[in-house]
């Protein structure tokens, strides 16, 4: 049976993924600009670029008001003005996860009336293609102002892989991830993603490529030792991903259970080579005890507009965890 994810940074890991995208065109083409952007052949409506908002009244579509229930006695059903401040936003994940020294799937999905807010247990810094957090999750988080129940499109069923994944949603209306160790997305393909709909959510009928597995070709070995004053480049055959992630992370000078800092490297899949920057590694501490790791890992984004839903999707492929230590 699928169980809930217990390793505590893992739901945070795959949101960052979402977090970070390229300049993109509302037709799907990446837009020309300091990221590096280059067109891209897709269908109309669907753009792997990902992060175009596709907000209803940029759409020309007018949400109207929106009813939200808040799920208590004391604040009960509030109204959100949908053509002024409609701030609703979507957000699946499905794939494949390496955690140790074996692949698992984990697959989530999140329908918000409001953003999630900043997570102060997590400092953020980077440049250009990489970001540098420095998390300790052990420390007290900020509560969700976000009311319940949470809206949903209903039970969401993944089919196309080895076998079906179903996500249903708890009393409070969030999806309960699905997280199993094996890889039900091993082979990568096309997948369809279903759900009935609700009265808060159009029914869902999409389909989504998840990346085939990514041949890394440099470095060898499983294990690695990283020198902080020079670049580190991974090298990989190309592949039809859409991008390719280099994550590097280190367990905190501080041993203490949920420190860590992470290092994302986001690189396109058909170039084949990505670097974390020397300038990025020198912001790490040297590994004192515990081994870090190196992930590399494959994956598409797509947005959508689902009704008024601006839905992103990351599909994740098969990728290579190494051991490191960094000097």
């Amino acid at each position: 049976m699928p169980r809930v994810a217990s390793v505590r940074a893992l739901g945070l890991f795959c949101w960052a993924l979402g977090a970070v995208g390229c300049a993109s065109t509302v037709d799907g083409a990446a837009a020309d600009g300091v990221d590096g952007g280059r067109p891209r052949d897709v269908a109309p409506g669907l753009n792997p670029d990902g992060f175009d908002p596709f907000r209803p009244v940029d759409g020309g579509v007018d949400a109207g008001p929106l009813r939200v229930d808040g799920g208590t006695g004391d604040v009960g059903e509030f109204v959100i003005d949908g053509s002024v401040f409609d701030q609703r936003s979507a957000y699946m994940y499905i794939g494949n996860y390496l955690e140790a020294e074996a692949a698992a799937t984990y697959v989530t999905a999140e329908f918000r009336y409001i953003p999630r807010p900043d997570d102060p247990r997590c400092m953020v810094s980077g440049a250009a293609s990489w970001d540098l957090q420095n998390c300790d999750l052990a420390a007290a988080s900020v509560a969700d102002p976000h009311p319940t129940p949470f809206p949903n499109a209903g039970v969401v069923s993944v089919s196309g892989g080895s076998e079906a994944v179903a996500l249903s949603t708890a009393r409070d209306g969030r999806y309960q991830p699905y997280y199993e160790l094996g890889s039900v997305f091993a082979r990568g393909g096309e997948v369809t993603v279903t759900a009935p709909g609700s009265a808060a959510v159009p029914p869902l009928n999409l389909r989504v490529t998840v990346p085939p597995p990514l041949q890394v070709i440099d470095p060898p070995g499983d294990a690695l030792v990283i020198d902080r004053t020079r670049d580190l480049t991974v090298r990989f055959a190309p592949s039809p991903a859409r991008a390719v992630w280099v994550i590097l992370t280190l367990p905190a000078v501080s041993t203490a259970n949920g420190r860590w800092v992470r290092i994302n490297n986001e690189c396109y899949g058909d170039t084949g080579v990505c670097t974390i920057p020397r300038r990025a590694l020198q912001n790490l501490p040297p590994t004192r005890e515990q081994p870090g790791s190196l992930t590399v890992m494959p994956y598409n984004i797509t947005t959508t507009r689902v009704g008024a839903w601006p839905l992103s999707i990351s599909a994740v492929g098969l990728g290579r965890r190494y051991s490191a230590v960094v000097r």
